[in-house]
């Protein structure tokens, strides 16, 4: 075990997680030692796969342990990585693992979109400097698309998990599901999944016993796949590719150019800013300025999950949701932790102060540092219960009675998805999200300001009739917008904008 006054004999050139452990039982110890690690002296001295092991796992482990220190090592891994992309000997599987890294330290402690912007700066400009620059790889050509042909339509799925703890912590996987789910049934195109990173055998058994082809080409953290995953999307020979993820493997494929058009179906990170980006799909909003995306070349979508994602009972009345009005009221909110802010918990305090019966429930992976003022504040730490992983929402919704969205980071169909079982969503207006809020929430529960979101939960609270009728329309409103023909439609028209764009019509 390594103790503080031991940290200057760690073992560079051993193997990362044989001499700090990420299991190491002391977190300050563990982030102090990587912190150390990474601003060594002689860090630069170990070969370029030495120092991306070294990358890779303290990413992993600060990520995993959500640990205090990842700003710290994003900003010391972001500052060897330039250096690192110009070394002649860097691999293209290490340059692929070092922006991987930086993608996930970037998103890691988020609390807001402009908080990952780091990873076009220092990841995908030079990464895609050094593929240009050392390629062997042909490039591919634009082609034209045929007129009126059937499209042929990739999409990647980068996380493709069903039914298992790990598509609990990435929901990604299950959106992208529903997508293909719903453009095959719907669309007029040929459809055909690949699974370009990580998989498990129910996800692709769901998408073939609907007449999906799946492709499964997984790169995990090897990445010694590629050329294979862009030889057999040449066979495959679509009209338009389209990538759930900014990876690095997303990346080396699109500056290669696999597809006459290469879409990127922005989840929430929009900072990918290749030329080879033929087109953006926006899900829920439009193009904003300060964000590294194409800013004349993208369309919005709106997002529906399969019918029977939210198994919605038809006729539940909002009166089962809660019948008793007073204090007892059980406040919520699901996510990842880093989108509660201090705006946010102030606001929660200001609840649980005015409501002495009140109780709160949060639930998130992620590091639990902030959430701490409310656990061990002695006025209401016995009311306040933190479940420190991502659930089956359908198995926890009965648990809450008002969910409290955070901000300006917004819940997204989590929030959907507690809305269609009659909860009512408390949101605030905060600049990134605006548009998805006013067209999807309930406008009487869509605060202008801290204050008013207090005063929207106290009402739902306090006034039964209030509340029951925002039951209702939370219901009304996640039915209106789960409409998986709406969201098909979206991505074909948006297809054909960028097929006019790109001269293919």
């Amino acid at each position: 075990m390594i103790n503080l006054g031991e940290i200057g004999s760690i073992e560079l050139n051993a193997i990362p997680s044989s001499v700090l452990s990420a299991t190491h039982p002391d977190p300050d110890e563990l982030g102090d030692a990587m912190v150390h690690v990474l601003s060594s002296r002689f860090f630069p001295e170990l070969s370029p796969s030495q120092q991306i092991a070294w990358i890779l796992h303290c990413f992993q482990t600060v990520v995993t342990r959500y640990l205090p220190e990842l700003g710290v090592v994003r900003s010391l891994v972001q500052f060897h990585s330039v250096r690192l992309y110009e070394d002649a000997e860097l691999t293209l599987a290490d340059a692929c693992v070092m922006t991987e890294s930086i993608m996930g330290l970037n998103w890691g402690d988020a609390a807001s979109l402009f908080d990952m912007r780091g990873y076009d700066r220092y990841a995908i400009q030079p990464f895609r400097n050094y593929v240009r620059a050392r390629t062997t790889t042909p490039i591919g050509e634009k082609k034209p698309i045929q007129a009126g042909k059937t499209l042929k339509i990739i999409y990647f799925s980068h996380y493709a998990y069903t039914n298992s703890d790990k598509s609990l912590a990435n929901p990604l996987g299950p959106f992208i599901r529903d997508i293909l789910l719903s453009h095959a049934a719907y669309g007029e195109a040929e459809i055909i999944c690949y699974c370009v990173q990580w998989q498990d055998q129910t996800y692709i058994d769901v998408l073939t016993q609907r007449g999906i082809t799946v492709r499964v080409i997984p790169q995990e953290l090897a990445f010694a796949r590629l050329d294979e995953l862009r030889l057999t999307i040449l066979a495959d020979a679509p009209d338009v590719l389209i990538s759930d993820v900014p990876s690095p493997i997303a990346s080396w494929l699109f500056i290669h150019r696999v597809a006459p058009l290469q879409i990127y179906l922005d989840p929430g990170y929009p900072h990918w800013n290749l030329p080879e980006i033929d087109w953006v799909l926006l899900p829920g909003k439009v193009y904003q300025h300060g964000f590294e995306l194409p800013s004349n070349r993208w369309s919005t979508m709106r997002v529906a999950l399969c019918d029977t994602a939210l198994d919605i009972d038809a006729g539940m009345s909002p009166a089962q949701v809660r019948t008793q009005s007073g204090d007892c009221i059980r406040f919520g909110v699901f996510a990842r932790l880093t989108k509660i802010t201090n705006a946010w918990l102030s606001a929660a305090e200001s609840l649980l102060t005015q409501l002495p019966d009140a109780t709160l429930l949060i639930v998130g992976a992620g590091n639990p540092v902030l959430v701490q003022r409310l656990l061990k504040n002695p006025d209401y730490a016995d009311r306040v219960s933190l479940i420190n992983e991502m659930v089956d929402l359908k198995a926890h919704q009965h648990l809450i009675d008002i969910f409290l969205d955070t901000f300006p980071f917004i819940g997204g169909l989590v929030c959907r998805e507690f809305m269609a079982y009659g909860v009512p969503v408390v949101s605030l207006l905060a600049g990134e999200w605006d548009e998805l809020l006013r067209d999807q929430r309930d406008p009487e529960l869509l605060a202008q300001s801290p204050d008013e979101f207090v005063a929207y939960a106290l009402r739902l609270a306090m006034d039964v009739e209030f509340y029951q009728i925002a039951s209702i329309t939370s219901i009304r409103l996640a039915s209106r917008q789960n409409k998986p023909t709406y969201m098909v439609s979206d991505i074909e028209d948006g297809i054909r904008q960028a097929m006019h764009f790109h001269g293919h019509m």
